[in-house]
């Protein structure tokens, strides 16, 4: 029996604000298989290699609704975790991803028109030089470099660096997903993917997603821990 996420989603319902999306009407968005005259890379069948997230902050929502009979299977990467080992592979390409900022662009027309814009560094840390974001997606990082001529190609050497920790094997965690199965994940720490798949008529590869914002999740947090622990 098919089943929607908003059906399914009782974790996501209490917090009560599940975010709108531009790129597909109301609050959930789905990924499905569109392989004509597709505006995003989820609606395709080819292989999605781990797109970060450079717009929101955000807690993301996957329900699979239904899987496709052959590939599909998604690809997760420790973001933070891959920062830390380039800091100590490679520190020069550590410092220059986390302090030259490059532009992310993404524009169309799905659920409305969108044009959205963002100047990020690669590897965001904060004050005491501890990850706090990855930005990274090849699909929206805009292919004008705005930084000065010399600064151009240790940006691509580091950055090559960095895409091949994120390749390793051995930083890959693979999984399939099957029809009822619900991941939620930080998307400004994991970066998520998938492998090509067939779809055919029936077996068309089916999943839907939602966003929720940190500050309301940590917000129900401090609810529920206050009910279970009785802190004033």
């Amino acid at each position: 029996v098919m089943t929607r996420l908003v059906d399914q989603l009782k974790p996501a319902n209490q917090f009560r604000l599940v975010l709108p999306v531009f790129f597909q009407q109301g609050k959930l968005f789905c990924g499905c298989s569109f392989p004509c005259n597709s505006k995003k890379q989820q609606y395709t069948v080819v292989v999605l290699i781990n797109p970060g997230n450079f717009q929101y902050k955000l807690v993301q929502f996957l329900h699979c609704v239904r899987q496709a009979a052959q590939g599909g299977e998604s690809e997760v990467v420790d973001g933070f975790h891959m920062a830390e080992q380039l800091r100590r592979e490679d520190p020069e390409a550590f410092n220059i991803l986390s302090s030259l900022r490059v532009d992310f662009t993404d524009s169309g027309a799905d659920y409305c028109d969108f044009s959205v814009q963002s100047k990020n560094h690669i590897i965001d840390v904060d004050s005491e030089g501890r990850v706090t974001r990855i930005n990274y997606n090849n699909a929206t990082r805009d292919s004008v470099l705005d930084m000065p001529v010399h600064q151009v190609q240790p940006f691509y050497s580091s950055l090559k660096a960095f895409v091949e920790l994120l390749s390793r094997p051995e930083n890959v965690f693979t999984y399939r997903m099957e029809p009822g199965d619900l991941v939620t994940f930080d998307n400004w720490r994991l970066l998520h993917g998938r492998k090509s798949y067939l779809s055919r008529g029936q077996n068309s590869r089916h999943l839907e997603g939602a966003y929720l914002d940190w500050d309301e999740v940590m917000s129900r947090f401090r609810i529920l821990r206050k009910a279970v622990r009785g802190d004033s």
